[in-house]
C-alpha cells in the first residue's frame, strides 16, 4: 500500500512493486476512464495495478 505522496522514492517502490507483487488487473493510463476502470475493480475485491506517465486524471475536461 503506497501513501498519497508523490515523489522518486515512492516512484521507484512502486515500479519495483510491479515486478514482485502479483495483481489481478493492470490498467494502463490514469485518465479519467483509467481511474474509473481502477475504482470499479478496487470495490469488486481486486487488486489492481495503475501505471500513468503523467499525472492521474490528466487532461480531465469537466462539462460547463
Amino acid at each position: 500500500m503506497f501513501t498519497s505522496q508523490l515523489n522518486a522514492q515512492q516512484r521507484e517502490k512502486a515500479i519495483a512493486s510491479l515486478t514482485s507483487e502479483e495483481f489481478d488487473i493492470l490498467i494502463i493510463g490514469g485518465g479519467v476512464n483509467g481511474v474509473g476502470a481502477a475504482l470499479d475493480a478496487v470495490s469488486r475485491g481486486l487488486k489492481v495495478a495503475l501505471v500513468e506517465a503523467l499525472d492521474y486524471g490528466w487532461n480531465f475536461k469537466p462539462f460547463k
